[in-house]
């Protein structure tokens, strides 16, 4: 008998449960709400609520200095729209993780700009800001 629960308590930890979703519907959907409360906030040069979504590692300065330079040398939002979303969803062992990429046209007073945004997520964690990348479009 001893055996048998030691061969189930082995099997049970040996078996990986893993989910993945790529570009679901109800990821793209938030990563969307996700773009427009942070163009929206970016905008409103409203850094404290940006800040919300660093890391503890991620020095806040660093950003800070990037907005500023970007309304200094681009001006104010005027508007943006979402080129594309790209969302990858993990779940190994009830460990889940989250990723949003999300490629943005953003029109400043001055330019216009192709910008990607990237989020991640981890279980219950509230939604953290992993990249944003910045490319003035010539015309």
């Amino acid at each position: 008998m001893k055996k048998y629960l030691l061969v189930l308590l082995f099997l049970s930890f040996a078996c990986e449960r893993k989910e993945v979703r790529i570009n679901d519907e109800s990821d793209s959907k938030y990563a969307k709400e996700l773009a427009t409360k942070f163009y929206k906030e970016l905008s409103n040069l409203d850094t404290l609520k940006i800040y919300n979504y660093l890391d503890i590692s991620i020095p806040k300065n660093g950003l800070r200095k990037l907005i500023v330079k970007n309304n200094k040398d681009f001006g104010n939002i005027t508007k943006f729209d979402i080129i594309n979303i790209s969302t990858n969803y993990t779940n190994i062992n009830d460990a889940v993780e989250v990723k949003y990429d999300i490629k943005n046209l953003v029109i400043y007073e001055k330019v216009k700009c192709e910008e990607t945004i990237s989020f991640y997520k981890k279980n219950k964690e509230n939604v953290k800001l992993e990249g944003y990348l910045t490319k003035e479009i010539l015309e």
